[in-house]
């Protein structure tokens, strides 16, 4: 009895320290069952309500049942047999991009589907989200109004599409507050500042994909996602904290800790309504807050909080992002980290002498080094580690593959591209000093390139793949299992 008793408190005391992660799981679950309700849900569902305390679980109930509530009348999504169904849609533009397909520029449209009534009134839906392609860039509709049209609603492998009668007047039904094409103008503006110092190609597009969250070259997308570096190409919690951290080292360099605290606060959410608020970025955004107003009022916090956190206020403002897999994908991921990294990265530890710093010190300089490129090592393998237990059954179930050297490039590339984006936002500082800037920015352009070219040069042997599919079933009992293990060994990590 002694294991089974140690497990649950070892669960107890760990939503205990983070009670805002445990409520983030079962709005996680009110959501999940409005929009996606399987018998198997009931699993990790009745593992968690019954390992916790009866007070806890009650309440975790009782907030899933509230958000299932709230969750199921939201958002109406048409019935299944709806694939593709005429009637008049209102709608309002939330983004939009410009592309260019067989020579010829487009629009593609990201908007809210207010409403949509059929013509045979056969079914109603309302606030899903949807994609809408418009052919002539000269009469695209401004994002600063509700419009009313009438058109299609098409479903495609998950993805709902609204299109139009032959590109319609659109009727204006109201005038709203948008900053989507401010946004658009600003990112313009950067787009032709990169453009003057670096020559088109790869490198540009990714530095423009990073600081902007636009990917636009098909070429380079497939060959990130060759190795499962996809996180690169979409706007997410990366790319977020990405600039936060480089927001703060330089606010830090010049400024008081408190200053900086409220100089960091301001600049990250001026740069969340630059990208624009999508699932992932808010996620990150709502965690880095959190840490934030930590330190202005010197209180101690928690990345499982801040995580637990992210999660409601998302899925509050939009529940059915429970239903977008890049979404899911962000907080596993980052959920993988917090729980499993501390346990692997001591693991790891453990199997080299360790060394404190007086001791480095004293060592002559290319021991020093070696310490240095250790330490970076165990900590790669032990995040990349952490993060694939979790995306490799998910990868599979996803998208039915999952390429075994992307472990190995996701201990190097992001840090590549981490180390360039601090040049290239020193860069950024010096602009007014064109020499000086040109040359920051070759270096981030030389960075990137041999970065690169690990990535677009790899020989096709290194096309290592694990072709299978993952019943989802399966894995959720396995999402499950994993979980209440982290926590066990997540508990004795702490206790140590």
């Amino acid at each position: 009895m002694k294991m089974p008793y140690s497990f649950i408190e070892s669960v107890r005391h760990f939503f205990s320290s983070a009670p805002a992660l445990f409520y983030g799981l079962s709005v996680c679950f009110g959501a999940l069952f409005a929009f996606s309700w399987h018998p198997v849900l009931l699993i990790p569902v009745i593992t968690l309500f019954l390992l916790v305390e009866k007070e806890r679980a009650i309440l975790g109930l009782l907030t899933t049942a509230v958000f299932w509530f709230f969750a199921s009348n939201s958002s109406i999504y048409p019935p299944s047999w709806a694939d593709s169904v005429t009637g008049v849609a209102t709608f309002e533009i939330t983004d939009f991009v410009h592309e260019i397909r067989y020579s010829r520029p487009y629009t593609k449209l990201k908007i809210d589907l207010i409403g949509f009534e059929s013509d045979e009134n056969s079914f109603f839906a309302k606030n899903i989200p949807c994609k809408l392609v418009w052919n002539h860039i000269g009469t695209r509709p401004k994002a600063d109004g509700i419009y009313r049209a009438k058109g299609s609603l098409q479903h495609h492998e998950g993805n709902w599409t609204l299109k139009l009668d032959k590109e319609p007047a659109l009727e204006k039904l109201e005038e709203t507050y948008s900053l989507v094409e401010w946004r658009q103008r600003l990112k313009a503006t950067m787009k032709t500042t990169l453009a003057k110092y670096l020559a088109p190609g790869q490198t540009r597009a990714l530095l423009e994909g990073v600081l902007l969250g636009e990917f636009h070259d098909t070429q380079l997308k497939a060959a990130l996602n060759r190795f499962g570096l996809q996180h690169i190409t979409v706007v997410s919690g990366f790319h977020f904290s990405l600039i936060a951290l480089i927001m703060a080292s330089f606010f830090r360099l010049l400024l008081p800790w408190r200053i900086t605290n409220i100089c960091l606060l301001l600049g990250v959410t001026a740069y969340l309504l630059f990208i624009g608020p999508s699932a992932s970025v808010l996620r990150a955004y709502v965690a880095t807050m959190v840490l934030i107003l930590g330190k202005c009022l010197e209180r101690q916090s928690n990345g499982l909080n801040a995580l637990g956190l992210g999660l409601m206020v998302v899925l509050t403002l939009d529940p059915a992002s429970i239903t977008s897999l890049a979404f899911t994908l962000s907080f596993l991921a980052t959920f993988a980290i917090l729980l499993l990294y501390p346990t692997l990265h001591k693991a790891i530890r453990s199997l080299f002498p360790t060394r404190n710093l007086s001791e480095v010190l004293k060592m002559p300089f290319l021991d020093q080094l070696y310490f240095v490129l250790l330490t970076f090592f165990i900590s790669s393998v032990a995040l990349v580690t952490s993060v694939s237990i979790f995306m490799l059954p998910m990868s599979l179930y996803a998208f039915g593959q999952f390429p075994l050297l992307g472990m190995v490039y996701n201990c190097f590339f992001p840090f590549c591209v981490s180390i360039a984006m601090f040049v290239v936002a020193f860069a950024f500082l010096f602009i007014w000093v064109a020499p000086f800037a040109t040359f920051l920015f070759s270096i981030a352009a030389s960075i990137l390139d041999c970065a690169l070219t690990l990535v677009t040069h790899a020989p096709s042997w290194c096309d290592l793949t694990i072709h299978s599919s993952f019943p989802g079933t399966l894995l959720v009992l396995y999402f499950t299992l994993i979980t209440c293990l982290g926590i066990r060994y997540h508990a004795r990590v702490e206790a140590l």
